[in-house]
């Protein structure tokens, strides 16, 4: 379910998604006016049990596409990693629709 309000939110703004699988597996390839912006993964939690899987599968999407963004979308952590000489972000999914929300921009004093 949260894979499918990470999906609602990027389609409503426009954006292509894709799904990455080779070895592992990528939950969002997102393009923008034809151009791939972003590899996303969206778990509720980063765990020890699943963050072997989750990272795995958004370093492979990520250069096997030549992509600079990617980013793992939880309920609440924040964090930033260096693997392999990649940045990924963890990021609270709450806090990206908030920030980017156009109702939210029109508010800002």
């Amino acid at each position: 379910m949260f894979e499918q309000a990470v999906w609602m939110e990027y389609k409503s703004r426009g954006h292509e998604l894709f799904w990455f699988k080779v070895e592992g597996e990528c939950d969002f390839l997102i393009f923008d006016s034809g151009k791939m912006t972003t590899c996303i993964q969206a778990c509720t939690e980063l765990t020890m049990e699943n963050q072997e899987r989750e990272i795995s599968g958004l370093l492979e999407a990520m250069k096997e596409t030549q992509c600079n963004d990617g980013v793992i979308f939880t309920l609440r952590q924040y964090q930033d990693m260096v693997i392999e000489g990649i940045r990924i972000k963890i990021r609270p999914f709450w806090n990206v629709i908030l920030a980017d929300s156009p109702l939210i921009q029109k508010l800002k004093w």
